[in-house]
């Protein structure tokens, strides 16, 4: 489980891509931190692995150990484009 969370934080999307045809996996499980593979795409700006997970079903509202979620993370770091890849997808949740 470790390896999702670092291909999400480098936007391997290969690596990710075969990892979610594993039906076995939980998307929203977090890590240590509580950060899903979402949290780490949305901190790290990578927008089309974000994209790639909001359509497969990753809660856009799941909040880490600091009570983040990956629309604050996103925000925090400025990635104006997965921004508004969640506040867009938060309308039809």
């Amino acid at each position: 489980m470790e390896d999702i969370f670092q291909w999400c934080r480098e936007g391997n999307a290969m690596q990710v891509r075969v990892w979610l045809d594993d039906t076995e996996h939980d998307m929203n499980q977090g890590d240590d931190h509580g950060f899903s593979p979402l949290h780490w795409c949305a901190k790290e700006g990578h927008s089309k692995l974000a994209e790639l997970l909001v359509s497969r079903g990753a809660r856009i509202n799941a909040t880490n150990r600091g009570d983040d979620t990956p629309l604050h993370l996103a925000s925090a770091h400025g990635h104006r484009d997965i921004v508004q890849l969640l506040l867009t997808a938060r309308q039809f949740n």
